[in-house]
């Protein structure tokens, strides 16, 4: 197959309903739809979404524990994953009991009124965090946290020394029975506003909210080519910068009015603000951003302008963009006489910018992967409901389950007996697109924590080699001790100390993986704190990283044998673009498909992986 033919596509497709986790309608706030909040009265009730489940509602000691993440984050620039941590490790019996909690300042003083050598560099960016270990480390932050009865008091402060390690507001309504729960719902509302940081501060910060809408009406007015011009790239990332600033502020000193607005606008039971606050201008302000939908959405202006020199900048209407005609779809694809696929390759349509953008602005359903080792989809989904923890098959991965319930997978006795691995589905068709079997010599070559090998391991029964590289020793050693829990005994870890390592290795491998460092665009509403860092810069510097492995790594494929390329992103030019510009450099290997998942069309995180074979010399 030549560099620039496209990627076989089966005619025959068969839709399926699109799945309850692949969710891309958000719906309209009370005001907005006729209703109007509930009442002080509602909300002293057991507060229910439309399908009747209870919701806690938000409370003082909740939407401050939310705020000290928040500005941990926003502010003193930690992982999210340390301050939600940080935070749940001061949720303390010890402290005292009815400390007085932060003073409530009313949006009547929101900013209205204020003036308010070459391995190196490969090294360094190998370093990158991958997907499925940002997975695991922010679920680890959940589940790791001990389970006692917390009743914490707080030291309380002014607002203008609030920082999050200082202040500890009152929990006194914690206990043991909804502790897990509370830290759910800790967890979501930090995410939910991270992922739409930029329209949630702008709904209380008039600067702001007017510098978005100025800076859109600029896009608009441009040519496509515009979006690539330095100075146009300087002033999105000024205006980035000029987020997280304001972000800082509102939070500090509204971060409750904040929290209500938001629980207004999800319909949600709260406990924040008296009956008799002043009312607010943040309703004004929401019915001004609806024409802005990259506010809505929550996209940065980096990215903004990434999507849409990647996809280009059409918009979608209602009549155009039907989300309930959205599905994924299966079928089955001879891809090589060579092999047979391990599963059926989920084929995509073309993806549309709007709804990939939309599509970021909501949680990350979590899904676990059935170790096949031990146990079948099937029998640990019987194993996770006598836990108590409720689970579905996902139509199309045959190992995936999708978590309903909002429990510790990782205090449960099915991990610790080795049954799963949390990985997204979505990482999963990647894994399963290689076509091992038992017996073969495979290499993951940018290994990280393992999340990949040990899904080939479990499709090659265990038996043969998995030899797993990676640049960083502790990624290695926490793989070591996966693989031991899952019986993986089938796989090595091999750290890489330079280019000797690789050249030591050519042409010994059956199947080759590169899961190389990328942008994670794919996978920014899993870690939406990423949307907020210097992503545009860090993009440009990988590219040639990319296709620096792809040529180099390739080498320790043998002939006839299969590569996969893989990344989490859904930009083209780190995907079918790397690989265009790798086939026309090395005829001798052969594309046999292509994939972008989408998470827009599937409801799983974003990826694209390249299945490619190397002809006998």
């Amino acid at each position: 197959m030549s560099a620039t033919e496209p990627a076989a596509m089966s005619p025959e497709l068969h839709p399926m309903p699109l799945p309850a986790f692949a969710k891309t309608a958000r719906p309209l706030p009370p005001f907005c739809n006729g209703r109007h909040a509930q009442s002080d009265q509602d909300d002293s009730k057991a507060g229910q979404n439309n399908s009747g489940s209870v919701q806690l509602p938000i409370t003082v000691a909740l939407a401050d524990s939310v705020v000290r993440i928040l500005v941990d984050v926003i502010v003193a620039g930690q992982k999210l994953d340390k301050a939600t941590s940080l935070e749940f490790n001061n949720w303390s019996s010890a402290r005292p009991r009815g400390a007085e909690p932060l003073p409530a300042l009313s949006d009547e003083h929101d900013a209205d009124g204020s003036d308010s050598e070459h391995d190196n560099a490969e090294d360094n960016s190998l370093a990158i965090k991958r997907s499925d270990d940002r997975e695991n480390d922010r679920d680890a932050a959940h589940d790791s946290q001990p389970v006692h009865s917390v009743t914490s008091g707080a030291n309380s402060t002014s607002h203008s020394n609030f920082t999050s390690n200082n202040n500890i507001s009152s929990h006194n309504n914690f206990t043991s029975n909804n502790y897990v729960a509370e830290q759910g719902m800790v967890v979501m509302l930090v995410g939910d506003i991270l992922r739409r940081l930029n329209f949630y501060c702008a709904l209380h910060d008039a600067e702001l909210c007017s510098a978005l809408m100025a800076f859109y009406d600029d896009v608009k007015a441009q040519a496509p080519a515009a979006y690539v011009d330095p100075a146009f790239a300087q002033a999105a990332q000024q205006l980035d910068a000029m987020v997280l600033e304001k972000a800082g502020t509102v939070l500090r000193w509204h971060g409750r009015v904040l929290l209500d607005s938001w629980a207004q606008l999800h319909d949600w039971p709260r406990q924040l603000l008296p009956a008799n606050a002043p009312s607010s201008r943040w309703p004004a302000r929401y019915l001004q951003l609806q024409g802005y939908p990259d506010v809505i959405d929550g996209c940065p202006a980096w990215l903004a302008l990434r999507g849409a020199a990647e996809f280009g900048t059409a918009e979608f209407s209602a009549a155009e963009f039907d989300v309930s005609a959205l599905s994924a779809a299966r079928t089955t694809v001879a891809a090589s006489k060579a092999y047979e696929p391990a599963v059926h390759r989920t084929e995509q349509r073309a993806l549309h910018w709007p709804a990939e953008r939309a599509a970021m602005a909501y949680a990350a359903p979590r899904f676990v992967r059935a170790n096949l080792l031990k146990t079948t989809a099937a029998q640990l989904m019987q194993s996770l409901a006598d836990e108590g923890i409720q689970s579905q098959p996902v139509p199309g991965v045959d190992t995936a389950l999708w978590i309903q319930s909002d429990s510790a997978l990782f205090r449960s006795r099915a991990f610790a007996a080795g049954l799963f691995e949390q990985q997204d589905a979505g990482s999963q068709l990647v894994a399963a697109a290689l076509p091992v079997k038992a017996g073969l010599r495979v290499i993951d070559a940018c290994a990280g924590a393992g999340g990949k090998s040990l899904a080939l391991a479990a499709r090659m029964q265990g038996r043969g080699k998995v030899l797993a590289l990676d640049i960083e020793a502790w990624k290695l050693d926490a793989l070591g001790q996966r693989a031991k829990r899952a019986a993986a005994h089938c796989i090595e870890t091999r750290l890489i100390v330079g280019t000797k390592t690789i050249k030591r290795l050519v042409d010994s491998a059956d199947c080759l993986l590169l899961d190389v460092p990328c942008s994670g665009s794919g996978v920014l509403r899993r870690n939406p704190d990423g949307k907020w860092r210097d992503a545009a810069q860090s993009l440009a510097q990988l590219l040639p990283v990319q296709a620096d492995i792809l040529q180099r790594y390739s080498k320790m494929l043998r002939p006839n044998g299969f590569m996969l390329y893989a990344t989490c992103s859904i930009f083209p030019s780190e995907n079918r673009q790397q690989i265009d510009k790798f086939l026309a450099a090395n005829p001798h290997f052969n594309l046999v498909h292509d994939c972008t998942i989408s998470p827009a069309q599937t409801g799983f995180d974003g990826f694209y992986y390249a299945l490619l074979q190397r002809a006998v010399q």
